[in-house]
């Protein structure tokens, strides 16, 4: 996919959730992670990593019903933020930090752009 390049390592997803949890300090940040890779994080990352359900369409359900959606470029997590009407962060540079901004309502013709160069 793309030659590798929105393929990150856990410790890189890790560091943007506790970005992300860190931008929201009054409440009770959980994350839920849908992927088809075995994931490994830390114990004493103290984040609350639920993994997904599962199945593709479960796991689409799942992100649909989250607050927020953050992730590399993809459609699973596009379908996902269409599906729920919820904001989305894509992840295209893993060294530019995450900020509120990055969480947007995409608009259709921006949602239906399946170009992840």
């Amino acid at each position: 996919f793309v030659g590798g390049r929105y393929f990150y390592t856990d410790q890189q997803y890790l560091t943007k959730m506790i970005e992300v949890r860190n931008l929201f300090p009054e409440k009770n940040v959980s994350f839920i992670i849908c992927s088809n890779e075995q994931l490994q994080f830390p114990v004493g990352s103290k984040l609350n990593i639920l993994p997904a359900p599962g199945h593709m369409v479960s796991d689409m359900y799942a992100l649909a019903a989250c607050d927020l959606i953050m992730g590399p470029p993809s459609t699973f997590s596009l379908w996902a933020s269409f599906a729920g009407n919820k904001p989305i962060c894509q992840i295209r540079d893993i060294d530019k930090a995450i900020d509120k901004r990055c969480f947007i309502y995409l608009p259709p013709q921006e949602a239906y752009n399946f170009s992840f160069n």
